[in-house]
């Protein structure tokens, strides 16, 4: 079967943007798969028995974290489609539509507290730790100096004063603007 961009959606951004709960909302409305890069890195902590974090500090110091998430993410690119894939970096590892959302910090930080039950300075500590070494890691590993450069998308939808299901509906309006909607299931 012939693979249709429109088929196959990234969905990047920083935390706190709602990468998840978009591409939920997106991959019920479409009828298409969910997959997340976290998902992976989640599944490497499971395997060794310690926490995301631990996995997340291994992968500051060693490449194969980040390596092994590249791998599985493009394999399932190369063979899969109707799906809605999240992650900072899918955008790179998927030939398919590529959606940023952006989101100003306090608003993110804001979500994030919520999202794991923390304080607002924890959250933001947090935050900007996990961004640090993130942005470290893609220059050193990818040549990439900022993931949010909207060069790298075609679509972006800043969601700081709006909800999931707006950003959605957004992202459903700009596919069928470009003849990419694509529902498995019936509307």
């Amino acid at each position: 079967m012939k693979k249709s961009r429109g088929s196959r959606i990234t969905i990047g951004g920083l935390g706190g943007t709602g990468k998840g709960s978009v591409s939920q909302l997106l991959s019920e409305e479409l009828g298409y798969n969910l997959m997340s890069a976290g998902r992976y890195f989640r599944d490497f902590a499971d395997e060794e028995g310690v926490p995301t974090a631990v996995i997340e500090e291994r992968a500051e110091v060693d490449p194969k974290y980040d390596r092994m998430v590249d791998e599985r993410t493009q394999e399932y690119g190369l063979v899969n489609n109707h799906f809605v894939f999240e992650g900072r970096l899918t955008w790179r590892f998927i030939e398919g539509v590529r959606i940023l959302l952006t989101c100003g910090l306090k608003e993110r930080v804001g979500r994030i507290a919520v999202r794991d039950n923390l304080l607002f300075e924890q959250a933001m500590s947090t935050t900007e730790h996990r961004e640090e070494a993130a942005v470290k890691r893609y220059m050193k590993y990818y040549n990439i100096a900022d993931i949010t450069d909207p060069a790298y998308y075609e679509f972006v939808v800043d969601t700081t004063n709006i909800t999931a299901v707006e950003a959605t509906v957004k992202i459903i309006t700009f596919l069928k603007l470009k003849d990419m909607y694509h529902p498995l299931r019936k509307q």
